[in-house]
């Protein structure tokens, strides 16, 4: 059975109610003589590939549904399509007019066909054959076919499989899946333009794990950007910034517990970056945020007594190395803060309070 919009067959076992398990829609039997690819042959080396981390899959989960998946029996699939069916879209078997290249094997293959794999170009020598760091980032209802029938094409191939296969969840909007036709979406281009892509982009990686689903809506993101953009990274870097002028202090380094608590966060960051933590490692950001906003609220440099400009130089310094770690996740705000610690460009809020 077949669904359209995955553009894949479902045995009556995977579907027994008859529906898409991903998309809820009628399956259509199918009946027509089509090229089949060999995928039995590849399962015992698939198992032993992903069992030994050779191709690694993010979450461990994940990962153990793809082996559930294979310990099932892989069977041979189908990879074309009647062309009658398909009305002249996609691109036809070489050597046969009458059927179409399924379009999971064609888009799978733009991986390496954009890199020109067909000419074996530099790109695909230096991106893909030489290239140790090859990682796809997928969504969960397609996994199967980057994990399982991928890297099949692959080792029939004789080419390099990729190295890690990171999985991360679905995206809500106020609890239901986001859908066209029940106007559940968001229009994310629309979100930057009003609110900028930094918070967006902030709440996407600070509100959802990587690897599970999140939901969404305009409540939980102007909650989460009043409190910790605009009263937390914008206000702090605001007061600093304002004593810093006024004292005409440069930044500087002095304090060994503040040098203590940027080691630690920095070690911190640096674990859940290499483990694509990315909500964990904004975490680390904003405990020397709030290490930051403890320290000049016990020290008081707005008084102006003794060692306050060492203070105000201080906490100069650790904005400087904030903007540093923030910087692939708000790059805009991360440049600004540059900017401005760098005296390049005036005193402006980063994040103005939303209503």
């Amino acid at each position: 059975m077949l669904c359209e919009n995955c553009e894949a067959y479902y045995k009556k076992e995977e579907a027994p109610d008859g529906l898409c398990p991903i998309h809820g829609k009628k399956l259509e039997e199918v009946e027509e003589q089509n090229y089949f690819f060999k995928l039995s042959r590849y399962q015992k080396q698939l198992k032993k590939i992903i069992e030994s981390d050779e191709l690694k899959i993010i979450p461990e989960a994940r990962k153990n549904e793809v082996l559930g998946f294979i310990d099932q029996g892989l069977e041979d699939i189908c990879i074309s399509r009647s062309s009658e069916r398909m009305q002249g879209w996609g691109i036809k078997v070489p050597g046969d007019d009458s059927q179409t290249i399924w379009c999971w094997l064609d888009a799978l293959v733009n991986y390496i066909s954009a890199l020109d794999y067909a000419k074996d170009g530099q790109k695909f020598k230096n991106w893909w054959v030489n290239n140790p760091r090859k990682i796809h980032f997928i969504g969960k209802d397609i996994i199967k076919f980057h994990a399982v029938y991928w890297p099949a094409f692959l080792l029939s191939a004789g080419l390099p499989l990729p190295r890690m296969i990171f999985t991360h969840g679905w995206l809500t909007v106020d609890g239901q899946k986001m859908s066209k036709s029940r106007g559940t979406g968001v229009d994310p281009f629309k979100l930057s333009q009003e609110y900028g892509s930094d918070a967006v982009r902030y709440f996407l990686l600070r509100e959802i794990p990587s690897t599970k689903d999140g939901d969404f809506s305009l409540a939980k993101f102007k909650e989460r950007y009043n409190a910790d953009l605009a009263s937390g990274l914008g206000n702090l870097f605001s007061r600093v910034n304002k004593l810093a002028r006024e004292m005409k202090v440069k930044p500087e380094l002095t304090g060994l517990e503040t040098r203590q608590a940027i080691k630690e966060v920095q070690q911190e960051y640096v674990q859940a970056m290499a483990q694509y933590d990315f909500r964990e490692a904004l975490m680390s950001i904003w405990n020397l945020i709030a290490f930051c906003d403890q320290y000049i609220e016990q020290e008081e440099p707005w008084q102006g007594e003794e060692g306050a400009e060492e203070v105000v130089a201080d906490l100069l310094f650790v904005l400087g190395r904030i903007a540093g770690l923030l910087e692939p996740f708000l790059p805009q705000a991360s440049q600004r803060m540059l900017s401005q610690l760098a005296g390049q460009k005036e005193s402006s809020s980063l994040f103005p309070r939303l209503k």
